[in-house]
């Protein structure tokens, strides 16, 4: 009941804005296939995937010490900080000639209040099956953060916008 994002979700929004700096040249070439993998794709009904990258994304938490100390609070108390956390945000197509609300176009979503998560991203340990870890690998990563445009609904609207930073342990 806790708020985060999935690890996979976070590894995709990073390859994503890797991708662009290897586009742009920014990082060396195949950069992106290095860190975060080829681009999964489905062939009759199976995810295949080309190659596996070097790092280990993990799910973007609340830090340990709110996240134990929500979990020690008695079942109530505890729903009424989460519920704190969250806020409805309502929306409606309105006609453009007459100004008014089209019908069944009503749409409501829950939105988090501003917070800090934190995530974890770690090199995979070596072996075979991986390519190896660029000297660098933190450094390109650090590139790439500002890139992240948002998480969740309607990111591209706004309403999901996220900082992306790196902080030490």
């Amino acid at each position: 009941g806790l708020p985060f994002v999935a690890g996979r979700k976070l590894k995709g929004l990073l390859r994503d804005a890797f991708n662009r700096l290897e586009i742009w040249a920014r990082v060396p070439e195949g950069s992106t296939v290095t860190l975060f993998g080829a681009w999964g794709f489905k062939r009759q009904g199976e995810i295949e995937s080309a190659e596996r990258g070097c790092l280990r994304v993990a799910d973007a938490q609340l830090p340990e010490r709110v996240r134990t100390w929500l979990l020690t609070l008695e079942e109530q108390k505890r729903w009424q900080y989460l519920e704190a956390l969250a806020r409805e945000f309502q929306s409606t197509a309105i006609d453009g000639t007459t100004q008014v609300a089209q019908s069944k176009t009503l749409r409501s979503i829950e939105l988090l209040v501003p917070m800090t998560l934190l995530a974890r991203i770690e090199p995979y340990p070596a072996d075979l099956h991986r390519p190896s870890l660029p000297a660098e690998w933190r450094k390109l990563l650090r590139g790439a953060l500002p890139l992240v445009r948002g998480v969740g609904a309607h990111e591209t609207r706004g309403l999901g916008r996220a900082v992306f930073t790196e902080c030490d342990e």
